[in-house]
């Protein structure tokens, strides 16, 4: 079910040699998420606050009500697909 997570960062958050880092998403003092990402090795940690990070959700089976929406806007696309057809060959 779950296939992994990916962070881009734009430099190290510590100055060891080697990457070894864990994250997680703990509630900040205000109860909004924020990312945390420490170094297992120096136990720098570096706390972003929900505001500066955005996550999103890539599902390859959707949740059903999602299903239902992509399937209406597939059919009322194709049905304005077969109405711009027939308007074609109407003139």
């Amino acid at each position: 079910m779950f296939k992994g997570v990916e962070l881009y960062f734009s430099e190290p958050i510590c100055s060891c040699e080697e990457k070894d880092l864990s994250w997680s998403i703990p509630r900040d003092k205000s109860g909004k998420p924020c990312l945390r990402v420490s170094c297992t090795k120096c136990e720098v940690e570096l706390n972003i606050p929900n505001e500066k990070f955005s996550a999103v959700f890539i599902f390859e089976k959707l949740y059903p009500a999602d299903q239902k929406r992509v399937d209406e806007e597939a059919q009322a696309d194709s049905d304005d697909n077969n109405n711009s057809d027939n308007s074609l060959s109407n003139n």
